[in-house]
């Protein structure tokens, strides 16, 4: 099934990907060393989503975005940083069928789509 991708890439690199209640509208985060937290809540297809967001942080942002936040630009920097790693989520796995239509409607319903991903389906084609 096209959701496994995410969990063949975690095992190739050495992730370990868990699920727990998380606060608010959290999705997920990167715990170290090398666990993705997502948020227990999320049927197969977000929770893909947000595992391949958490992965592009890693691909694409070897620095812990913790040390970026503490610049005197930090904020702008984190943002950016969010909207790489919603765009490598959205472009980098292939999706099958519908099912990245179905994680965003599931997002959307839920009131919990981050803005950074709002903000990266804007600007798509």
């Amino acid at each position: 099934m096209w959701w496994h991708e995410w969990q063949r890439y975690a095992d190739r690199h050495g992730l370990t990907v868990c699920r727990a209640t998380l606060p608010g509208a959290v999705l997920g985060f990167l715990a170290e060393p090398g666990t993705i937290v997502v948020a227990d809540w999320l049927p197969p297809e977000p929770c893909a989503l947000v595992v391949w967001h958490e992965i592009g942080h890693l691909v694409l942002h070897p620095a812990s975005c913790s040390q970026w936040g503490q610049l005197p630009t930090g904020t702008q920097v984190v943002w950016r940083l969010e909207r790489q790693a919603w765009e490598f989520a959205l472009r980098y796995p292939i999706w099958e069928d519908d099912a990245l239509d179905t994680a965003l409607r599931i997002l959307r319903a839920s009131g919990r789509m981050p803005r950074e991903l709002r903000t990266v389906l804007s600007h798509l084609p």
